[in-house]
């Protein structure tokens, strides 16, 4: 099934304005493209094989636009497209790294394909930046600048601003990342209060590979640290992903927050139950009581527990993947009202449904995604249902 994204005013790409009203449309949107790892290049071995993408470059009379063919024209029409480069662009072959199993490396004349392909920034923080050593990585950074590529790595970071909104960047892997931590916590506030930046982009290079779960350790914290952050997920799972079914709907509304409601190793009882006693009376749940099991509840009470759960937390952004599938028309009301509320509080909410109505109802703005492009963009002001159906089978 194809889903249709709304936004619901704001989300990195959008500045919130105060007093949501629902006649107020004036919104300032950017358009950033993030795209995960590109190995412009082969490793050294392969340089002279014709069917490495050196090879084939060359045999090509160096066209540069080729890696990005089919990505380009959608490069083209955001505000800002950066990419991870997993590899640096040097001709200093002889900084290799003999100690690793791999080197990947582009000639220096392939930044070219960063420029020919609309690329304004790239993230450098990987496990392959040192392939060829600080001088290999050196020489790519002087190179990305001089072609005009901005670029991050570790504490160098740089900043860039599209239709008035400033955005920051930072890149780190995984073990910098550890060593940088605190640094991070601290530089964030300092850029939004000294620099005058809008949006932070953080980008974060790491997980152990050929394993299909995440990292406990290190994935787990810095999922943690988002949610600390301000950003919320209602998932489109909820009985796999956004509840422990076999514990109480106290025990799920206080997940987000369970550190917070600790004394020392022991929860504070009081301030648990008032939580729990809130939350159900706000989300309208259906319970018998707060101690009740997850498991005991319909569908759409127990998605009530999701939502009520987040918004706990005092989110920033809310993200909702289909969050009334399989829940009844009561409470689709019920929560798509609450979404509004938080909206309405000048935070921000991306909505993901397939429902037209729902929708409609729910959301201030529209963006139609077909085929990893943006089709349409319509304002509360403009959108019907006729006008929603004939965007998606206009391009369906």
């Amino acid at each position: 099934m194809r889903k249709l994204t709304a936004l619901l005013l704001a989300l990195l790409i959008c500045l919130p304005l105060s007093g949501l009203a629902e006649e107020q449309k004036d919104l300032t949107t950017v358009r950033i493209t993030l795209v995960g790892d590109c190995i412009l290049g082969s490793d050294e071995p392969l340089h002279s094989e014709k069917d490495s993408l050196v090879g084939m470059i060359r045999a090509m009379g160096n066209d540069y636009a080729y890696p990005f063919k089919y990505a380009k024209d959608f490069f083209e029409q955001d505000d800002y497209t950066l990419i991870n480069l997993e590899c640096v662009l040097t001709d200093k072959k002889s900084y290799k790294n003999a100690s690793l199993y791999t080197n990947f490396r582009g000639p220096a004349d392939f930044v070219n394909m960063l420029t020919q392909n609309s690329i304004e920034g790239v993230s450098l923080s990987n496990n392959h930046a040192l392939d060829y050593g600080q001088g290999g990585l050196k020489d790519c950074q002087k190179n990305l600048t001089e072609a005009g590529i901005q670029w991050a790595y570790n504490t160098d970071t740089f900043t860039f601003e599209r239709n008035g909104v400033k955005f920051a960047v930072l890149s780190f892997r995984r073990y910098y990342m550890e060593m940088y931590y605190q640094w991070i916590e601290k530089e964030i506030p300092r850029m939004k209060a000294e620099d005058g930046v809008d949006f932070v982009i953080v980008c974060l290079h790491h997980g152990e590979e050929y394993q299909d779960k995440h990292n406990d350790k290190d994935q787990t914290r810095f999922a943690r640290h988002a949610i600390d952050s301000g950003l919320a997920l209602i998932p489109e799972d909820r009985r796999r992903e956004g509840l422990v079914l076999m514990h109480s709907v106290e025990g799920n509304l206080i997940v987000p927050i369970f550190d917070k409601l600790k004394r020392g190793l022991l929860l504070e009882n009081k301030k648990v139950a008032d939580i729990a006693e809130r939350s159900i009376s706000d989300m309208a749940i259906k319970t018998h009581s707060r101690k009740t099991p997850a498991f005991n509840l319909s569908g759409g009470n127990q998605q009530k527990i999701v939502v009520g759960k987040w918004l706990n937390s005092a989110p920033s952004v809310l993200l909702l993947d289909e969050p009334t599938a399989g829940v009844d028309v009561g409470s689709k009301r019920e929560i798509i009202d609450k979404v509004r509320d938080f909206v309405g509080e000048n935070r921000a909410a991306i909505f993901i449904s397939s429902d037209i109505l729902e929708l409609i109802s729910a959301c201030d703005r529209f963006i139609v995604f077909y085929d990893g492009k943006v089709t349409a963009t319509y304002d509360r002001s403009e959108i019907t249902e006729e006008v929603l159906q004939y965007a998606i089978q206009n391009e369906c």
